[in-house]
């Protein structure tokens, strides 16, 4: 009996570091969902000052002259972009060229965002019916036994349900209504 109980508690561990490694995994995802939601964010911010920056050839701007100061100048060459490949390799390229390489970069972020979305999808329902049945599987104090068909329960559990001594000299009619009321008795209620 005690080895049949010891696998139960076993069980219950399993599925409690279960829920919990479910939790981390969800947990996870929402903050990399959060990271490629800033990281779109800031491709489309990217993207659309890449479609302005050919408009004119040169733009007014204050540049900065040391950590206070700045200084009226002018941007030049704003067709010209040095656009990152990977592995700290850049190469310069037009405006509309960094503007498909930003649109394939967006695409492979939004790919990323769907799957991490299908995994929170998928691991949210099993963490519902885990939480739905916590009260059920994990229970704190002894666990309770079943009695055997034949064997007498301690007194203390056991309610006696005959009647008192009391009630049995009145008629059994009167009994069964007890609890029963005539139109006339509900009439007078109202």
């Amino acid at each position: 009996m005690a080895e049949k109980g010891q696998m139960n508690i076993d069980h219950l561990d399993g599925v409690v570091r279960l829920r919990e490694e479910h939790e981390k995994v969800v947990k996870d995802c929402e903050s990399r969902v959060l990271h490629w939601k800033k990281v779109s964010g800031d491709y489309e911010a990217l993207n659309e000052r890449l479609q302005t920056l050919p408009d004119q050839l040169t733009y007014d701007i204050m540049v900065p002259f040391g950590p206070l100061a700045f200084m009226p100048g002018k941007l030049v060459h704003t067709n010209e972009v040095t656009a990152l490949l990977g592995d700290n390799w850049f190469a310069k390229c037009s405006a509309k060229q960094a503007q498909k390489i930003v649109n394939h970069r967006m695409k492979y972020v939004k790919s990323e965002l769907e799957d991490l979305t299908k995994t929170m999808k998928n691991l949210k329902p099993e963490l519902g019916e885990e939480a739905g049945n916590n009260d059920t599987a994990v229970s704190k104090g002894k666990q309770r036994i079943a009695h055997k068909p034949n064997s007498k329960p301690k007194l203390d559990a056991v309610l006696d349900l005959r009647e008192d001594e009391e009630n049995e000299g009145e008629g059994r009619d009167e009994e069964s209504r007890k609890g029963i009321l005539t139109e006339e008795e509900l009439l007078w209620l109202d």
